[in-house]
């Protein structure tokens, strides 16, 4: 066994290696990439996923249709009025 870093998972490397992995668990929050996790799950770098839900509702959006809502603050009467508008 290798020395490991507190407060990440450990990772086994081989079958007599344990070393150090990328997720880091500070007793509250667990962080992917960072040490600095604020949220539950706090990923430091992209996320690939095939599903996605916020607060248990299905985000139901395309990739094209997030990135131009990224950023903007309205309400979704708002969002739908956009939407109509830039796709008639």
């Amino acid at each position: 066994m290798t020395s490991l870093t507190a407060n990440y998972l450990a990772r086994i490397s081989d079958a007599n290696t344990l070393i150090t992995g990328m997720v880091y668990d500070n007793g509250s929050f667990v962080g992917i990439g960072t040490t600095q996790a604020g949220y539950l799950l706090n990923i430091g770098g992209s996320l690939n996923t095939s599903a996605l839900f916020i607060a248990g509702s299905a985000v139901t959006s395309s990739a094209t249709e997030l990135n131009i809502l990224d950023g903007v603050t309205a309400t979704t009467s708002e969002i739908t009025q956009i939407t109509w508008e830039v796709m008639p």
